[in-house]
């Protein structure tokens, strides 16, 4: 009979061991979760396009990309630091970088260069003489394999945050994508000569969805070790 009770006690308590095991894994895994992600070693350059006294595009209303593209740029910067990626604009303030075109755009790459980022982004709106072109667009590099991996992964994340466009990017030659180091593409997050592209680009929350697509598109490519 006292075998019995200490086996029957055993058991209860082997029982209760694993209810508290089981829970405290429960525990740890809910706190691990509710982290951010933590992506080793990457490092992005977000490059707000244009600035001072070089707006960009400027649409039927009046709105200037290079408005858009910082507001945007800082978005993508807020939500890829909350995600464990370290984060730098290459412009933080309505200001161009150099005298000529040229120059602001290698001293953008510079700044990029300088920091050892492992991608740069460089953010823009188009624009087009047909003004029922729409869509957002992101271009690599021709001939570079990590560039064309990075803007498709951007693109398709765009695609799916915005709910249109077209999902291949485009093969393109543009100094930015040419002269860095590490892989870079341009976002074209729309036309402002598209009436409705217009009005979505002058919405800050249409600005959030468009920066979680682009965040998005690169945690994507992080995530993907065969690109």
């Amino acid at each position: 009979m006292q075998c019995l009770v200490w086996h029957v006690g055993n058991k209860w308590a082997h029982q209760r061991f694993n209810v508290l095991l089981m829970i405290g894994l429960t525990a740890v895994l809910a706190v691990w979760l509710s982290w951010p992600v933590v992506w080793p070693a990457l490092s992005v350059a977000l490059d707000a396009g244009h600035g001072g006294k070089d707006p960009g595009a400027i649409g039927q209303s009046g709105l200037y990309e290079k408005t858009v593209t910082l507001q945007v740029a800082r978005l993508v910067q807020e939500l890829l630091i909350a995600a464990g990626v370290e984060a730098l604009l290459t412009r933080d303030s309505d200001a161009r970088l150099d005298t000529t075109q040229r120059r602001d755009l290698l001293a953008r790459v510079g700044i990029a260069e300088e920091a050892q980022v492992d991608l740069l982004i460089s953010i823009h709106c188009n624009a087009f003489r047909l003004s029922s072109v729409r869509g957002p667009s992101t271009f690599y590099q021709a001939g570079s394999a990590q560039g064309k991996a990075l803007a498709t992964h951007i693109q398709q994340a765009l695609i799916a945050a915005m709910g249109y466009g077209r999902q291949e990017p485009h093969a393109d030659d543009h100094l930015i994508t040419r002269v860095s180091s590490m892989p870079a593409v341009i976002v074209e997050l729309g036309y402002l000569t598209n009436p409705a592209d217009e009005r979505l680009l002058a919405d800050e929350n249409f600005h959030r969805r468009i920066a979680q697509g682009i965040v998005d598109g690169i945690l994507n490519y992080a995530a993907a070790p065969n690109d």
